[in-house]
């Protein structure tokens, strides 16, 4: 193996990973929950619902990332906490006949 011909390769690939390193981190720290819902009634602590972990505090619970689209997990959470006042996938809140629609599987 002839290393002057192997050093321009390592230049390139490490130009490309510093170049590229700092567009990474930025996007994935930006991240929030996936998912958040306002309960009517405080809980504390974790639960599941469904596959989705929730971490609660009072009324508020966030979720991270579900299997399902955002209506199911919607539907669960409600089953699994009762009554929603609100609930958000990526921060956009559903309407009123969306979260109606949720409720109607609250137990």
């Amino acid at each position: 193996m002839n290393l002057p011909r192997i050093l321009p390769l390592l230049g390139a690939a490490a130009l490309s990973f510093l170049t590229l390193a700092p567009t990474v981190q930025p996007v994935y720290a930006a991240q929030g929950p996936e998912y958040s819902a306002k309960l009517t009634s405080a809980i504390e602590g974790t639960r599941v619902a469904s596959d989705t972990l929730w971490r609660c505090a009072g009324t508020e619970c966030t979720a991270s990332r579900a299997t399902a689209r955002a209506t199911i997990v919607c539907a669960h959470a409600a089953r699994e906490f009762g009554k929603l006042e609100s609930f958000a996938f990526q921060g956009k809140a559903f309407d009123e006949a969306a979260l109606a629609k949720c409720n109607a599987k609250a137990r």
